[in-house]
């Protein structure tokens, strides 16, 4: 980063924050909707939980990848491709005609977030002074772990009145602006090196291991025998993957930072802290409205004081 270079930070920052926001809001927007969806397309609720659960591994999938294509590409140029890829998925999804075009609309969606997440970091660590590095902190937590908490209940608030196709017409818009918000006021952060070339073997091994890890815990309730084979190739090809990136000069991903105990045991309780928050939004809508026979509205109030206090906590720890 040239030390002359001015950024405009709040401008960056608000482009980050509402697209990362609106397409991580997209991995759990659809949970409260779900019985109406499958009434809609005349499917089960085992493949009803394709539209979240390919969502996360398309998303998973492409984050290892958006390593390579930040120092490959500029950082206009990706906020562009993710927001338009994002935006375009979105109005394919209001459109569906079927379950079939649904899930691939979906999965469009999530090459767009799967980009954007690793890149927000990426940017604001770079335009902001280290010593506001902790209240980046907190914004990057209120975006990532706010939204997935608001889904279902902002779905429940919009599903009481209106059809399910609304929370993409809702979402639609935002990521439109966006888009003509990052070619009129998106600058450049870093430099790119346009020399650098992807490995594709890499690239093969971390989508297989990172994909069927994700497919193999999804399925794993349903069918435990399928899921531990695809959960057990996962973990062997992340191994392999780890083990040709350390030989690396400039590996796509520096697994060395692990070798930092700090670094290791926050990550592990990060992790544990989005399992036992986050796994419930999916089951407590269904438990509501099939379970107890009330409204999609209760089943947003319920979850609303947790997305609440996970805001405002984020924005207060990311200060401390």
């Amino acid at each position: 980063m040239s030390s002359t270079k001015t950024y405009h930070v709040k401008t960056i920052l608000l482009i980050f924050m509402l697209g990362t926001f609106i397409s991580i809001l997209n991995q759990n927007l659809l949970f409260t909707a779900f019985p109406d969806i499958m009434a809609t397309f005349s499917v089960d609720n085992n493949t009803i939980q394709c539209l979240t659960t390919t969502y996360m591994l398309v998303n998973g999938v492409w984050m290892p990848v958006t390593a390579y294509l930040i120092s490959r590409f500029s950082s206009r140029q990706l906020t562009f491709f993710a927001l338009s890829t994002f935006t375009f998925g979105t109005l394919l999804s209001a459109l569906a005609p079927n379950f079939t075009l649904l899930l691939i609309s979906r999965l469009i969606q999530a090459i767009g977030a799967g980009i954007l997440i690793p890149l927000m970091q990426v940017v604001l660590f770079t335009i902001v002074p280290k010593e506001k590095h902790g209240t980046v902190m907190g914004i990057i937590g209120l975006t990532t772990g706010f939204a997935p908490l608001i889904g279902p209940s902002i779905t429940g608030i919009i599903f009481s009145r209106l059809s399910w196709r609304y929370l993409f017409w809702l979402v639609f818009p935002i990521g439109l602006i966006l888009v003509v918000a990052t070619v009129l006021g998106m600058q450049n952060v870093g430099t790119s090196d346009r020399t650098r070339k992807l490995d594709y073997q890499l690239v093969a091994y971390s989508t297989l291991g990172f994909g069927w890890l994700l497919y193999g815990t999804g399925v794993l309730n349903q069918q435990p025998e399928l899921g531990g084979i695809f959960v057990t190739l996962g973990i062997l090809f992340i191994i392999d993957f780890i083990y040709n990136q350390s030989s690396l000069d400039t590996p796509m991903l520096d697994f060395r930072v692990f070798k930092n105990r700090q670094f290791s045991l926050s990550l592990i309780l990060v992790v544990l802290s989005f399992v036992t928050l986050i796994g419930p939004q999916a089951i407590i809508p269904s438990l509501v409205q099939t379970a107890m026979h009330l409204t999609a509205l209760t089943s947003a109030l319920v979850l609303m004081p947790g997305a609440i206090a996970s805001g405002v906590t984020s924005l207060i720890s990311g200060r401390l």
